[in-house]
């Protein structure tokens, strides 16, 4: 026994059927039947011929086309899953790789607490990289210190005098994450007193490399 809502559907449809004829009556019935059950059961059993035919059809296609769609959104969802874990093992795998050598503080720096989490790292460790965190400065820091240009920042952490101890992936204020390069503070403050000679050397070697053209 049709509710008293699939009743006044109903006699929308046939009113459609008999005013409009079968088209109009079958695009109102797939329209307000939509995913309902319940609706569409009543609807199919006080359908005459060939609506009725019609609108089933319309509807397994409808059922159809929405589980394709489930199965792709599930192999989908079942890849993404796949790839992130198949990252994470091999994210796993190089701490496990820089802890064997000696450089687990140097590479849990620049993680974030999820990041360091998933690695299962020790509490002595991530300490050991809070404290490096805390002993690091940041290039803008860094050229304030040394009264250095981008150009001689550049030089100089490239070719080993003043090398990068680690880079941390950091927001920027327009809203893209930057990998930002930390230098150990010990260091810059060591190299105050080699700037000097630095920039000698580089000129030097600018000499040279234009006396060989």
């Amino acid at each position: 026994m049709p509710t008293k809502f699939e009743t006044k559907i109903i006699g929308r449809l046939l009113e459609r059927l008999g005013k409009d004829g079968l088209n109009a009556a079958l695009e109102y019935g797939i329209a307000v039947c939509g995913g309902n059950p319940p609706i569409t059961k009543a609807v199919l059993s006080n359908s005459p011929e060939p609506l009725k035919t019609m609108l089933d059809a319309a509807f397994a296609v409808k059922r159809s086309r929405q589980k394709i769609a489930h199965e792709a959104m599930s192999a989908h969802q079942a890849e993404i899953i796949q790839a992130r874990a198949l990252a994470n093992a091999a994210f796993i795998s190089e701490f496990e790789s820089a802890r064997r050598i000696g450089q687990a503080t140097v590479f849990l720096a620049g993680l974030t607490m999820a990041e360091r989490a998933l690695c299962k790292a020790t509490k002595k460790e991530v300490d050991a990289a809070i404290d490096m965190r805390r002993n690091c400065v940041r290039s803008t820091k860094l050229k304030e210190i040394l009264q250095c240009t981008d150009t001689e920042l550049k030089r100089w952490s490239e070719d080993g005098r003043l090398p990068v101890m680690f880079r941390r992936r950091m927001p920027s204020s327009v809203g893209i994450t930057l990998d930002v390069r930390h230098w150990d503070i010990g260091l810059v403050q060591e190299a105050l007193q080699h700037i000097n000679q630095w920039r000698e050397d580089d000129v030097l070697a600018k000499r040279r490399k234009q006396g060989t053209k």
